[in-house]
This record gives C-alpha cells, structure tokens and sequence, in this order.
C-alpha cells in the first residue's frame, strides 16, 4: 500500500466513521480496532519516509530506521522532545505528520467517548427500575 493510498482510505474510514455514528457499539468497536491498526500504518509510512529523507541527530543526519521511527511516534503524538529534530528536506513532512496525528487521535477519542456512552446506557438499561 503506498503512501497516497493510506491517505486516500484513511479519508474514506474517516467518513465512513461519521456515516456510521449511530450503528451498534460492535461496529464501533471494530471502527476503532481499524483505527489503531491505521495509525501504526500511519506511523511506520511516515518512519520510512523520514528514513528515505534523513532526520537530524546530534547535530547529524542519520537515517536509522529505529531512530526514524522514534521520530515518527514522538511527531505523530506531538510530543516534540527536541533530542532528534527532522532535516531540512522533511519539515513539511513532519509538520504534516503532526497535523494528521492531531486529528486522528481527536477522531480517535471521540469515538471512544462514544463507546463508553454507549456501554454505560447498556448497562444502565440493563439494571432494575426501583426506588426504596
């Protein structure tokens, strides 16, 4: 799967999600288990592109692929330590990065808030009506 295709179908689950927002929590469930698979995808397209266009480290580029992907989880989740930094070459893709993973990790708890919504009126559906 190339990297315009991961966006093209990250795009289509995006809407998708909000075309189902109200079908059966099972269905949610799995909307968020193909989340978390599409955001390791996510992750590792963008550490094999760091790889291809090289990250700075100490003051060096280096294009290791577990620095890379270092690199990608601290960008995707906006941490930013700053020990490794991207080069010239790929601080548009970075910034990219950053953007997306902003996004999908709002869409992400979003639709587990929802999830927990939906469960707790289950569960309190499911208790007995009465009053002492």
């Amino acid at each position: 799967m190339t990297f315009s295709n991961d966006i093209v179908f990250s795009i289509w689950l995006v809407f998708g999600i909000a075309r189902n927002a109200f079908r059966p929590m099972m269905a949610k469930l799995m909307v968020a288990l193909i989340m978390v698979g599409l955001l390791c995808n996510w992750i590792m397209a963008y550490a094999v592109t760091y790889r291809y266009f090289g990250i700075i480290d100490s003051e060096k580029e280096v294009r290791d692929s577990l620095t890379c992907f270092y690199f990608s989880i601290v960008t995707w989740t906006t941490l930013g330590y700053g020990d490794v930094r991207p080069s010239l070459d790929a601080r548009l893709i970075a910034a990219s990065e950053a953007l997306i993973g902003y996004i999908w990790m709002a869409a992400f708890i979003g639709l587990l808030a929802e999830l927990l919504r939906q469960l707790a009126r289950e569960i309190t559906a499911g208790l007995p009506n009465h009053v002492e």
